[in-house]
């Protein structure tokens, strides 16, 4: 019995170590910053967030004209905050925040 418990078990626990399940881990705590940060609340699907909220910015803070919208749009540094499951909540009623770096 122990060898075929061996055998069954063996196997599970080398996938397990070489994905790394066993390893120590380093948790190390930094400081940056501060950065400023423009976001904005969101209600609706999850799919249309980030388009919604780059026609917001390019709105509100593209009328900068050091800031070059269509160059720059996929270089922007963003946070994502999503509150509800999508798959309980209704896609209208779907609760977001996204953040854009200002620096």
């Amino acid at each position: 019995a122990a060898v075929v418990c061996a055998i069954a078990i063996g196997p599970i626990c080398y996938v397990l170590w070489k994905f790394g399940a066993f390893a120590k881990l380093t948790v190390e705590e930094i400081s940056i910053g501060p950065y400023a940060l423009l976001y904005l609340n969101i209600k609706g699907p999850y799919n249309e967030v980030v388009p919604r909220a780059m026609r917001k910015v390019k709105d509100m803070v593209v009328k900068d004209a050091s800031f070059e919208h269509e160059s720059q749009e996929n270089k922007m540094d963003t946070l994502g905050i999503y509150f509800d499951d999508p798959n309980v909540a209704e896609a209208e009623e779907c609760r977001s925040i996204v953040a854009y770096c200002a620096d």
